[in-house]
């Protein structure tokens, strides 16, 4: 990846996020004034913007819809919800525990969509359960980004992924999610699903109730950016998916 794009957002995640307000008819050129983004940017497709300027643009649209999931889920993840989620992980003796946690809590929070973490083969993965036509790939994308980023976040490191499978069809363009999730993302798969080397659940909570003031104040620029953590959990020899940015 080119050194420009580091840290940095492409314009269509911005649109993409912004796609439920204007379904609304709610007012997203005063979100992206706010935001420090400028409007005209959206009709540039090559534009991209800071990850912090949107994180900026996030944590405004959650907080005019009251949703922290952007209208994606028949129900809304009210504003507080991710806080939440994240201090009932905390506690957890290790990763794995902590996984389920976050899942249990994002099930009892929304009603479209859920999660589930299976181990088999040496293999972690977490797949999203859901019935009837795949979503868009931001509903995905948004919901394992909250999972992966808090889960990374609790570790101290990247948890390295192994493969990313998608339901919809690939988006366009599609490098931020690659660069996000696994450079070798199939897309058009039977189910969504992220996996890693299991070892990792056993890793330790490292966190503590004074870096999570940290983290909340900068999530979620740095869960999509991948700026959250310090250290990649070694992947097997000669795996390509996930690298560390």
């Amino acid at each position: 990846m080119e050194e420009w794009e580091k840290g940095t957002i492409s314009i269509a995640l911005v649109d993409e996020a912004l796609k439920s307000m204007r379904e609304r008819g709610m007012d997203t050129d005063a979100l992206l004034i706010q935001a420090g983004i400028s409007p005209r940017l959206m009709t540039a497709p090559q534009a991209r913007v800071s990850a912090a300027n949107y994180g900026r643009l996030w944590y405004l649209i959650a907080h005019a819809m009251d949703d922290e999931f952007f209208g994606m889920d028949a129900h809304p993840m009210r504003v507080g919800s991710f806080n939440l989620l994240c201090r009932g992980a905390l506690h957890s003796t290790n990763l794995g525990k902590a996984l389920e946690r976050v899942l249990d809590f994002l099930r009892l929070v929304l009603d479209d969509i859920s999660a589930t973490l299976s181990q088999q083969d040496g293999l972690a993965r977490i797949t999203i359960n859901e019935t009837g036509a795949p979503r868009r790939m931001f509903t995905y994308a948004t919901f394992l980004m909250l999972v992966h980023g808090v889960g990374s976040w609790l570790i101290g490191r990247r948890i390295q992924l192994l493969s990313a499978d998608f339901r919809c069809t690939e988006p366009q363009p599609s490098l931020d999610y690659k660069i996000r999730f696994c450079d070798q993302a199939r897309f058009g798969q039977d189910h969504t699903s992220i996996t890693f080397d299991a070892a990792s659940l056993a890793l330790p909570i490292v966190q503590t109730q004074r870096s999570l003031q940290t983290f909340l104040r900068e999530a979620p620029a740095t869960c999509w950016s991948n700026t959250a953590t310090t250290t990649a959990w070694p992947p097997p020899s000669g795996a390509t998916c996930g690298k560390y940015r």
